[in-house]
């Protein structure tokens, strides 16, 4: 059975000291930062009840305790010349 999530690509901006903070914790543990991000935010929205766990219990399988490595995936969205702010 394939198991593999598809995730889509999303952005959003962050204060400095925020995109800092990822980078130590990436350097120092090696986790990418969208994985860190995926992580407060599912916290985040669970202690909120905004998002339930699944009828198991259980979390769906992080990328690289599936494949048992790190992902080395970084994804950069930049604006376009003439696009406006949202």
């Amino acid at each position: 059975m394939n198991t593999t999530r598809i995730r889509k690509i999303v952005t959003f901006r962050l204060d400095d000291d925020l995109i800092k903070a990822l980078k130590v914790v990436h350097e120092r543990d090696g986790i990418q930062a969208s994985e860190q991000a995926r992580r407060a935010l599912r916290a985040w929205l669970e202690a909120k009840g905004a998002l339930v766990k699944s009828a198991s219990g259980q979390r769906p399988a992080r990328s690289e305790e599936r494949h048992g490595r790190r992902s080395a995936t970084v994804s950069v969205v930049e604006r376009r010349a003439g696009d406006r702010e949202p």
